[in-house]
Parts: C-alpha cells; sequence; structure tokens
C-alpha cells in the first residue's frame, strides 16, 4: 500500500511539474510575443517620426523659399518704383567734369542701383537656398530661381 501511495505522490508530483512546465512555457511565450510586437510598434514609431521628421524639413524649406519669392517681388516693385526721393542717388561717385546736368541725370539713373544695394538680403538670401531647395525637390525645381536671378541681373544691368 505505501508503494501505492508513494507512487501515487510521485504522479501527483509529476503532474504538478507538468503542469507548471506548460505553464512556464504559456507565460514565456506570451512574453515572447509582447516583445515581439513591442519591438514592431517601436519600429513602426521610429519610421513614422522619421518621415514626419522629413516631411516637416521639406514643408519649412518650401514656406520659406516662397515667402521670400514673395518679399522679392515686393522688392523689385520698390527697386523699380517710378517715384524717388531726392536724397536718391547721392551716394554715386562724381567725376570733377560733371555738368550740373549730367549729375542730375546720372544720380536719377544711379536710384535703381542704390535700391537695389538697399534691398538686395531677399535676393541673396533666395539663391542662397536654391542649391538645397533642388536637392530635395529635384533639379527642374531650381528653374524660379534661375528667373528671379535673371530679373534681378537685368534690372541692375540694363544691358541684358
Amino acid at each position: 500500500m505505501e508503494n501505492k501511495k508513494s507512487q501515487s505522490i510521485m504522479v501527483h508530483m509529476f503532474i504538478r511539474w507538468a503542469e507548471i512546465f506548460k505553464m512556464n512555457t504559456v507565460i514565456n511565450f506570451i512574453q515572447s510575443i509582447s516583445i515581439i510586437i513591442a519591438s514592431a510598434v517601436a519600429i513602426w514609431g521610429i519610421n513614422s517620426w522619421r518621415r514626419e521628421a522629413k516631411w516637416k524639413r521639406k514643408y519649412e524649406l518650401a514656406e520659406e523659399v516662397l515667402s521670400l519669392f514673395y518679399e522679392c517681388k515686393e522688392k523689385f516693385q520698390i527697386i523699380r518704383s517710378p517715384f524717388s526721393n531726392t536724397s536718391e542717388g547721392k551716394t554715386r561717385k562724381r567725376s570733377e567734369d560733371e555738368s550740373q546736368d549730367d549729375t542730375a541725370r546720372l544720380d536719377s539713373a544711379y536710384v535703381f542701383f542704390e535700391r537695389y544695394e538697399k534691398e538686395k538680403e531677399p535676393f541673396t538670401k533666395l539663391l542662397s537656398l536654391k542649391f538645397r531647395f533642388m536637392t530635395i525637390f529635384g533639379k527642374e525645381s531650381g528653374e524660379p530661381f534661375d528667373e528671379i536671378k535673371k530679373i534681378r541681373n537685368c534690372l541692375v544691368h540694363p544691358e541684358c
């Protein structure tokens, strides 16, 4: 009888250990699945963040370039304004043998150069962004920059 009792206890212990082993296996499986899911979510989150950061950089560059194009348009209007102030054009270096008529005419023509020097910052800034813009948006996106440069050069150098 004692032999049967000890065998019964052994069977119970074996069953108990089998149940514990199954539980541990299930728990380990659940932990493994949890780690895999957490890793996938982390990778997805990082990729999503990278896409958002890239889009944000593109958007900010496009916004800055567009605002500079608008600013250049306004500066063109200021530079080309037919009205001038009496103090404009006076910074031109005069030659010794100029008549007063020549001085007045040359000072009047110099107004455009003087205004451009005063208003040239947005043009310089815009043209400095050309290659960065082309890198992000493609080579053909540099054409508007070339057009602005051409217009600016024709304004400053009327012989073009």
